[in-house]
């Protein structure tokens, strides 16, 4: 019983970072888009129109992934889904905000960039993380 209850584990997790190796061997059509934007840009200013674009695309990307997702959970699960989502908005607000007074009392214009692509980063691993909910209901 042990060793099956062993084997199962070693198995679950093998697929596990199978998956997880796949997901990194297969960038997100959004950071496609990126990487091309931030491979052309020759001033800070080209900069901080990539970083827009990302995080433009990544909320729009966040909300689709919300929307989908809540079709497909039972009342019980919207209920809950839409309190994280709530208290996660509350939290990603006082992130932002932290981040973009931080970063306004650096020196230098490159602290913008960098400022918008921290709190991209907030708003993409939330994507990510409702997109493998949706992900699991497909393997289901």
């Amino acid at each position: 019983m042990k060793k099956t209850l062993f084997y199962s584990s070693i198995f679950m997790l093998s697929a596990f970072f199978a998956t997880a190796q796949e997901e990194q061997a297969t960038p997100h059509p959004i950071e496609v888009k990126s990487k091309a934007c931030y491979d052309k840009a020759v001033s800070t200013h080209d900069m901080i129109q990539c970083a827009d674009k990302d995080h433009t695309a990544w909320d729009k990307e966040m909300n689709k992934v919300y929307q989908a997702l809540l079709k497909k959970v039972d009342k019980s699960g919207q209920i809950m889904l839409r309190e994280s989502q709530r208290a996660w908005i509350t939290y990603r607000d006082n992130a932002f905000k932290f981040s973009n007074d931080f970063m306004g009392k650096m020196d230098g214009t490159m602290w913008q960039p960098i400022s918008i692509e921290r709190n991209t980063n907030l708003v993409r691993e939330r994507a990510i993380f409702l997109q493998r909910y949706l992900d699991d209901l497909g393997m289901n």
